[in-house]
């Protein structure tokens, strides 16, 4: 009797449910035809357009979408009004109207040209960059130019760039990639000239330790009498991170003197020739270290300015003077002259002696009287 009595109250729910549903559903319906019966009192022909366009849209609406339709539909119907009570102004909106898609076409076409003429300035920037670094003796301080970069460095790297590092960041690791100058105030300076910062600002410099921390450059203080001087250079990955940014690498001051002079055991001499080449570069002369020559010598640096081109010995007293006496034969069987940089002057002076002996003509300098001096050269004979 229990389990009938269950069975009754069941079946009232159900039915009871049934009801409800039947008439939410007809409630639907009714307000359904009364909004489109609103819409179509607006603008019927709307109702018609949509329709010709998908027959099932009316099904699809939701609340969002019926109240689109509405706002649509009184747009509409205001308009026709605006054209049955006064035609000449609803031609005038109809002609500005027209004038707007106009422009507005007009715009997209000049937005791709400019574009399109970007991508080409890009792609010729490029070009001219890699045929100045093919002849990376050409490179100057103040006349170092950035290609675009993303406005976000590549995914592989992406987590290397926390915050807003990348913006300044990517230039420095670009500036580099493209120089090559390794002596740490180079790239540092000319970042600085390029963002109209004031030389040996701090912010670059804890910009390149942030580089350094995320492994993309290696900056070490090396001791070289009479001082320490910082050098820096991509590491690997900065290398790669470069390639993948379609950057020209050139090899860095530094690793190239490692590769050509020495090795790790040369690590000082290495530093007094990067210093000597900011110090060349600051007075006009484009630098290459470890240049190419005909013949037994083996100069540290070229130098260019303009038509004139010299090969520069940086010496630190190393060895005997016997060897010391066959570079500088060598060096002026290769250019008629000697020329030498030395780190002090009284070490300068010793060696001017020696390269006296060996040619009748030379120039020589030291890095501690470059502090001071606007000339390149403090002696010659």
């Amino acid at each position: 009797m229990l389990s009938d009595a269950f069975d009754r109250a069941f079946f009232s729910l159900l039915q009871a449910e049934r009801s409800h549903r039947r008439q939410l559903q007809a409630q639907t319906a009714t307000l359904r035809a009364l909004l489109l019966e609103a819409v179509m009192s607006l603008d019927a022909s709307l109702v018609d357009e949509r329709i010709a366009q998908d027959p099932h849209f009316l099904h699809a609406l939701d609340e969002s979408g019926w109240r689109e339709l509405l706002a649509q539909a009184r747009r509409r119907g205001q308009m026709q009004r605006l054209a049955r009570s006064n035609p000449r102004l609803m031609a005038e909106h109809q002609r500005l109207l027209a004038e707007r898609d106009r422009l507005q076409s007009e715009r997209d076409a000049l937005l791709a040209r400019i574009e399109s003429l970007e991508a080409a300035l890009a792609d010729v920037q490029r070009e001219a960059l890699q045929a100045r670094l093919a002849h990376p003796e050409t490179l100057l301080p103040g006349l170092v130019q950035l290609p675009a970069l993303p406005d976000d460095p590549p995914a592989a790297f992406a987590d290397r760039f926390p915050g807003h590092l990348w913006e300044r960041g990517g230039q420095l690791l670009a500036l580099l990639a493209i120089t090559g100058w390794s002596y740490q105030r180079a790239p540092l300076d000319e970042l600085a000239r390029l963002l109209g910062l004031s030389p040996g600002a701090g912010s670059l410099k804890r910009l390149l330790k942030r580089l350094a921390d995320a492994g993309l450059a290696i900056k070490a203080t090396v001791p070289a009498s009479p001082s320490r001087i910082a050098l820096v250079r991509l590491s690997d990955d900065g290398r790669k991170l470069a390639e993948a940014l379609g950057l020209p690498v050139t090899e860095s001051e530094w690793d190239r003197l490692l590769r050509l002079h020495g090795g790790e055991r040369q690590q000082g001499h290495a530093a007094l020739v990067c210093l000597f080449a900011w110090h060349a570069r600051s007075r006009g002369h484009a630098t290459q270290v470890c240049p190419h020559v005909e013949g037994r010598a083996e100069p540290d640096i070229l130098l260019t300015k303009g038509d004139e081109q010299i090969y520069v010995e940086v010496e630190a007293e190393s060895g005997s003077v016997e060897r010391r006496m066959r570079k500088w034969r060598n060096q002026a069987a290769l250019q008629n002259f000697v020329a030498l940089a030395a780190p002090t002057p009284e070490l300068r002076q010793r060696l001017a002696r020696e390269a006296h002996a060996a040619s009748k003509k030379g120039l020589a300098t030291d890095l501690t009287s470059l502090r001071s001096s606007d000339e390149l050269w403090v002696q010659q004979w």
